[in-house]
């Protein structure tokens, strides 16, 4: 399997989030968590990226149809 890592700066491109808000979705486990690669670097696997945007994009969609659902039966009452 061949994985690349991800500095912030590509995490930051990819995400549309600030360093900041990856950091503390990190601290708050909303975001994969870095890998160290030394006392001052850290990267993100890009696998690790890909699937969380994916669960963001389902969870939202999931939301959507549950709200189409509770809309659709208070009208239908």
């Amino acid at each position: 399997m061949n994985e690349r890592l991800l500095r912030i700066a590509e995490v930051m491109e990819i995400t549309g989030m600030k360093r900041s808000h990856i950091y503390h979705a990190v601290r708050h486990y909303d975001f994969p968590r870095p890998l160290k690669l030394g006392p001052r670097a850290s990267a993100w696997v890009e696998s690790d990226i890909h699937k969380w945007i994916k669960s963001r994009i389902e969870l939202r969609d999931s939301v959507s149809n549950a709200i189409e659902a509770i809309v659709a039966d208070s009208a239908s009452e």
